[in-house]
C-alpha cells in the first residue's frame, strides 16, 4: 500500500555505508578504551641509582615466565623494556658490560661519576614538550635543569668556536628568534640564507614522526599502506646530503660548517655525507635549549629500570650473550648466555646491539640452507653499505674545588679547526696516530668541553656533600677510529708502551686546550683518565670503536626504508632497537624502542604514546609541521619531486 509513496534520496550523511563506517569506528574506539584504559599504574619514586645485580642461572630463573628478553641496556634497550612494562609485560634486559646504561652508563673516580655519552638532551625542560612528556611516561620522577640557568654565563647552551683564516665565535641561546640573531650576527651577510635553513629544518622535521610511525608496523600490507599515505614529504630531506641542499641556500661554506657543528658532534658525520634530515632533526631536537638531567645519566637509568622491574622485570650486568636461539622452523626463542652455555627462553627476543653485530655475530653466520630467509637478510645487510660512526678520545678529570668557587659554565664548549669538518677528517685519515699526535697541534675534527658537576644541580648535595669541593670535566676530542687498529685484540691496561705515550700525548693537548679556554683550572687537576675508541669496544662491545650508530648518510635512510626496521621479515620474533633503528642519541634510541614495542605489541603502542604526549600537543606538532611540504621544498630548490601524495594534515 505504500508502493507509490516517492522515497526521499539520501541525505549522504546518513547512507548505509557512512553507518557501518560509524559502527565499525564506534567498535574501534571501544577496543581502543579497553586496551588502553587498563594499563599497569605508573611506578613510584625512582632510586638515585641503577642496581647492578651480576647474572647467573639461578637468578634469572627466579623471574620465572618472561614475556621478552633484551640483549642490551642503552636507551633503546632500556625505552623498549619501559614501553612493554606499562603495558604489563615482564621484560628482563642482559647487559655485557659491568653497568647499566650503554651510553649512559656511568663509573666513578674519587667519588665522583662520570658518564660516557650523555651530554645534554633537548625538548626536555618544557614540562608540556611532547619528548618530555614521552620520557615522564617511561621513567617519571626525573627532574630537568636547563643548560641556559647558569649564573656565571647565563642564557648559553652552546659555545662554538671555528678557526681558520677568518675565526667566529657563536654564543647560542634557546629560542628559534635568538638562534637564528646570533648566526645572522656572525654572518651579517647571510640573513636570508639563516632563516631559510630554519624553514627547511622545521619542514623536515614536521614529517618525521609518519615515516617512524610507518617503519614500526609487522604488518607488510598495512605497512605499505601507511608509507604511501605519511611519507610524501620525508624522501627530498633523506636523498639530499646537508652539501647538497644547501647549495642553493648559501655559498658561504664557513657558514655550512657553522650551521652543521651540531651535527658533527651529536652524529660523527660531515655535511658532504650527511643526509640533510638528520641535520635537521639535531638542529630543532636544540632549537629551544638543552636539559641535564638532576643525578646525571645514572638517574635517567635507574628511572627506566624502575618502570621495568615494576612490572616484575629486571636487568643483568655482566650477562654476555652467545647467541639468539633459533627453533627449526627459524624462529627466536631465546638466547645462549656466554657464562656456562645458560639458556633463557621467551616468545619474543629485542637486540639493541646494532643490526650488523646482530645477524653476524648472534645469529647462525653463514646461515644454514634451511633458513634460506635468514640468508638473504645477511646478504642484504653485508651488502647495504651502512657506514658506523666516527669514534672519540675521551679525557676525564677530577677538580680540586667546587662549581661556583671555580665558575664552571653549564654549557657546552665546542671548538673546531676549521669549517671545513670533512677536510679535516679526510687529512687525519691519511695519517697514522702516531704521526698526527707528534706533528698536528689540533689532531681532532673537534674537541667538545663540558662540566657534569655544574650541569647536574644535585651535585654538591648528593652523597651528603662528600663531593661538595670536588667537580669534574669532560674533553672528547673525534678521531679516526682506524688509528687504532694495531691495538685491536691487545687486552685494556697491557695495550704497550707506544700506545701510553701516544695517550700521554693527547692527555697533554686537550688538558692544554682545557686550561687556555678556563685559566682558573691550572692547577686544579686531582686526577685524569683517557680513553681511547679501544676503550669504546671494550666497554660499549662497538665493533669499530664508534661512538655512535651507523652514519646517517642518504643510504642509510634508504636501508631503513627498504629493510632495516624493528621487525625482522625472515626471522620471527626477533626485534631491532637502538640507534641504528631509528637516530643517534638518548632521544633517537628511546624513539626507537617504541618503534619496537609497537611493531610486537601493535598499534595501541602508539595510542599510549599519543594520551603520554596529549593530543592537542601532538596535532599542533603534525599539522604545524606544514602541509604538502614536499612541493614547497622542491618549487625553492628544484629538488626532485616525490610519489604525490596527501598533504600532511589530510594524512592525519
Amino acid at each position: 500500500q505504500d508502493r507509490d509513496i516517492p522515497v526521499r534520496p539520501s541525505a549522504g550523511m546518513f547512507d548505509d555505508d557512512v553507518q557501518v563506517s560509524l559502527i565499525v569506528i564506534g567498535l574501534v574506539t571501544v577496543w581502543i578504551l579497553f586496551h588502553t584504559l587498563r594499563r599497569p599504574a605508573p611506578p613510584g619514586k625512582p632510586p638515585a641509582t641503577p642496581s647492578k645485580t651480576g647474572f647467573t642461572g639461578k637468578r634469572a630463573e627466579a623471574y620465572g615466565r618472561l614475556d621478552a628478553l633484551v640483549i642490551g641496556s642503552g636507551p633503546g634497550g632500556l625505552g623498549v623494556a619501559a614501553v612493554l612494562a606499562r603495558r604489563g609485560k615482564k621484560v628482563l634486559i642482559l647487559e655485557a658490560n659491568e653497568a647499566l646504561g650503554g651510553g649512559l652508563h656511568t663509573w666513578e673516580e674519587h667519588g665522583c661519576p662520570f658518564e660516557t655519552g650523555f651530554h645534554y638532551l633537548g625538548e626536555v625542560h618544557c614540562e608540556s614538550g611532547p619528548l618530555r612528556r614521552i620520557v615522564d611516561y617511561l621513567a617519571p620522577g626525573l627532574c630537568w635543569a636547563s643548560m641556559a640557568d647558569c649564573p656565571h654565563t647565563p642564557g648559553i647552551y652552546d659555545e662554538v668556536t671555528i678557526g681558520g683564516e677568518k675565526p667566529i665565535c657563536l654564543k647560542l641561546r634557546p629560542g628559534e628568534g635568538a638562534w637564528a640573531s646570533e648566526l645572522i650576527r656572525a654572518f651579517p651577510g647571510e640573513e636570508k640564507a639563516v632563516r631559510r635553513f630554519l624553514e627547511l629544518c622545521k619542514q623536515s622535521a614536521g614529517v618525521f614522526l609518519p615515516g617512524v610511525i610507518w617503519r614500526s608496523i609487522s604488518s607488510p600490507t598495512l605497512s605499505r599502506w601507511l608509507k604511501r599515505m605519511m611519507t610524501a614529504g620525508q624522501r627530498p630531506f633523506q636523498v639530499r646530503t646537508v652539501d647538497q641542499a644547501l647549495a642553493p641556500v648559501t655559498s658561504d661554506r664557513q657558514l655550512v660548517g657553522a650551521l652543521s657543528y651540531v651535527m658533527v658532534g651529536c652524529c660523527g658525520v660531515g655535511p658532504s655525507q650527511a643526509a640533510f634530515a638528520a641535520l635537521a632533526g639535531v638542529t630543532c631536537h636544540f632549537l629551544q635549549g638543552a636539559a641535564y638531567p638532576s643525578g646525571g645519566a645514572q638517574a635517567v637509568v635507574a628511572a627506566l629500570l624502575h618502570t621495568v622491574e615494576a612490572a616484575g622485570g629486571g636487568a643483568f650486568v655482566r650477562a654476555p650473550v652467545e647467541s639468539i636461539v633459533l627453533d627449526e622452523r627459524g624462529r627466536a626463542v631465546g638466547v645462549r648466555m656466554r657464562r656456562n652455555g645458560v639458556e633463557l627462553r621467551a616468545p619474543v627476543v629485542i637486540s639493541t646491539v646494532g643490526a650488523q653485530m646482530t645477524l653476524e655475530q648472534l645469529l647462525p653466520s653463514p646461515a644454514p640452507p634451511e633458513l634460506p630467509g635468514l640468508s638473504a637478510t645477511q646478504a642484504r645487510c653485508g651488502s647495504s653499505g651502512l657506514t658506523p660512526s666516527r669514534g672519540h678520545v675521551y679525557l676525564f678529570l677530577t677538580l680540586e674545588g667546587s662549581t661556583s668557587e671555580l665558575k664552571l659554565p653549564r654549557h657546552n664548549t665546542w671548538v673546531f679547526p676549521t669549517h671545513d669538518h670533512d677536510e679535516q677528517y679526510e687529512k687525519l685519515a691519511a695519517m697514522s696516530v702516531s704521526s698526527a699526535a707528534k706533528m698536528l697541534a689540533e689532531p681532532w675534527v673537534y674537541v667538545g668541553l663540558a662540566f657534569p658537576s655544574a650541569k647536574d644541580p644535585s651535585w654538591e648535595d648528593a652523597d651528603g656533600g662528600v663531593r661538595a669541593k670536588l667537580s669534574t670535566a669532560v674533553v672528547i676530542a673525534e678521531v679516526p677510529t682506524g688509528w687504532w687498529d694495531e691495538w685491536d685484540g691487545t687486552r685494556v691496561h697491557g695495550r704497550g708502551d707506544e700506545y701510553e705515550a701516544i695517550k700521554g700525548l693527547f692527555e697533554v693537548k686537550l688538558k692544554d686546550l682545557l686550561m687556555s679556554r678556563f685559566p682558573q683550572l691550572v692547577g686544579k687537576v686531582r686526577s685524569s683518565n683517557l680513553g681511547t675508541p679501544l676503550s669504546t669496544r671494550f666497554y660499549l662491545n662497538k665493533a669499530h670503536g664508534e661512538s655512535y650508530g651507523l652514519q646517517p648518510t642518504p643510504n642509510f635512510f634508504k636501508q631503513q626504508e627498504e629493510w632495516l626496521r624493528p621487525a625482522l621479515e625472515h626471522v620471527p620474533g626477533l626485534y631491532l632497537a637502538g640507534q641504528d633503528i631509528n637516530f643517534d642519541g638518548f632521544a633517537g634510541g628511546l624513539l626507537s624502542g617504541i618503534m619496537c614495542a609497537a611493531a610486537i605489541d601493535g598499534l595501541t603502542v602508539w595510542l599510549d604514546v599519543v594520551r603520554a604526549i596529549g593530543l592537542r600537543a601532538l596535532l599542533s606538532d603534525l599539522i604545524l609541521g606544514g602541509a604538502d611540504l614536499t612541493q614547497k621544498y622542491s618549487a625553492a630548490h628544484e629538488l626532485p619531486k616525490a610519489d604525490a601524495g596527501p598533504s600532511q594534515a589530510a594524512r592525519l
